[in-house]
């Protein structure tokens, strides 16, 4: 998941990042606006669709009908993972803080900072995700040991 997510994203900036109008860094950060509205409330079912929604908005910005369907197909999966892993409702605010930086660094219209920018970002959620899997391993691994007993 993360491996394509990764590929769509930093094609998507690739393309998108050097001629980003005013008007599609607003809607990111419009975007933003609400995942972090919906963290500070407590909205913790509304966040894996803001994340998607967010990244989702930047694979529009390549203006790529393909890349875009790929992410759609992708995007069940990745909210999927989000809701069992969890990770996101602990870490909310630093989610939004991410993100945060994510746009200002395609706001420079550096195409290659952005991409690797979203591919920094991607792979340390992919690194925080097998952290907290093998986590939820051990402990449904030590669960099962003491049902045993």
């Amino acid at each position: 998941i993360y491996e394509a997510r990764a590929a769509l994203e930093t094609a998507a900036l690739r393309k998108a990042a050097p001629s980003i109008s005013v008007a599609q860094l607003a809607s990111l950060t419009a975007l933003c606006d609400s995942l972090e509205a919906a963290t500070k409330a407590g909205e913790i079912d509304a966040l894996p669709e803001r994340v998607v929604a967010l990244h989702r908005g930047i694979c529009a910005l390549a203006g790529n009908a393909v890349l875009l369907r790929f992410f759609e197909a992708l995007s069940h999966d990745i909210i999927v993972l989000m809701r069992w892993i969890g990770l996101i409702y602990v870490n909310g605010p630093d989610v939004v803080a991410r993100n945060r930086r994510l746009i200002a660094t395609i706001a420079t219209r550096d195409s290659a900072r952005a991409a690797e920018e979203v591919a920094a970002y991607i792979e340390e959620t992919r690194a925080r995700t097998l952290r907290q899997f093998a986590e939820l391993q051990r402990s449904r691994g030590s669960v099962l040991k003491g049902a045993r007993r």
